[in-house]
């Protein structure tokens, strides 16, 4: 790109950040090895994607006020388990941000030609969002989801309590059956839903009692849309396996001295979704029928 995706007068800078910085250091702080685990990366990956995107105003002034406004009024909260100011100017701009630099980064970078329409349409709603918050709920829909711990559920497989906590993904979602085009982002113990329809008003959606974000809502999102990892169980444990698989793979989880580490640091969420993952799959060994297990052994 030649000029920033957002303003576009200004030249972007070689190393603009689609995922924010706040949330690798999270990642890594809370791995013993320092790196982020949940990765389709063959290797120790440090940071998250990064590309020629955003100019150094945009990026650094513009973007980084939402990115410090979700960690304090959001982020923080929800990993402390406090109210959290989801429907805040800025905390919306936040989302619709990250989404915006998903999809520029799609475009390009994907091979993938067929989900290139799509892409560029949520790239130009999130943007025009971005510019007039008040089309969230109106033009474009967000769906925000608090992560709760997966320990007694048949068709998730071991690793989903550690995937939701500990990973950053987003995922384009073509329109199929009665469900609109979306678009699934995940942050640590965060999922995000946006759809160019309302859900609400959808006959047959899965997704039950589905309430989403506007401006100034007064929704408690940490009671609401408790239904979206069940909504996004095929997707969610496709990134389980795949991210899963790549790290055994690359000789990373047998790497690390968990032993040690957990005696020195016992409240790392690493260890926290490890536990609940044993408990999950121990939960499935004596309740589910053979299948219904999500995959695991």
């Amino acid at each position: 790109m030649t000029t920033c995706a957002y303003c576009g007068t200004n030249p972007p800078i070689e190393n603009s950040h689609v995922v924010p910085a706040f949330i690798v250091r999270h990642l890594k702080k809370n791995n013993p090895e320092k790196f982020i685990m949940n990765s389709w990366a063959l290797r120790k990956n440090q940071d998250a994607l990064k590309g020629p995107y955003l100019c150094g105003t945009c990026d650094n002034v513009t973007f980084s006020a939402w990115e410090s406004h979700f960690k304090r009024a959001v982020f923080d909260p929800v990993l402390d388990g406090k109210a959290a100011a989801w429907s805040d100017e800025a905390s919306i701009r936040f989302l619709l941000a990250v989404v915006f630099r998903y999809m520029v980064h799609f475009l390009e970078t994907s091979p993938v030609d067929a989900n290139r329409e799509q892409n560029a349409d949520f790239r130009d709603f999130t943007k025009e969002a971005l510019a007039d918050p008040t089309v969230v709920g109106a033009n474009l829909f967000v769906y925000p989801y608090q992560y709760r711990p997966i320990v007694s559920e048949c068709g998730f497989i071991p690793g989903v309590n550690h995937f939701l906590q500990l990973s950053f993904h987003c995922v384009t979602l073509p329109a199929e059956d009665n469900l609109p085009r979306a678009v699934a982002l995940f942050l640590p113990e965060i999922i995000v839903l946006m759809t160019d329809k309302c859900l609400a008003e959808l006959p047959g959606c899965d997704l039950v009692n589905p309430e989403s974000l506007t401006l100034g809502s007064t929704i408690d999102f940490a009671s609401a849309n408790l239904a979206m990892p069940e909504f996004l169980r095929v997707l969610i444990n496709r990134g389980v396996g795949q991210t899963m698989a790549n790290q055994k793979t690359a000789g990373l989880w047998g790497e690390i001295d968990y032993d040690g580490d957990k005696l020195a640091h016992p409240d790392r969420q690493f260890y926290i979704a490890l536990a609940r993952d044993s408990e999950l799959q121990a939960w499935q060994r004596s309740n589910c029928r053979n299948g219904d297990d999500g995959g695991s052994q």
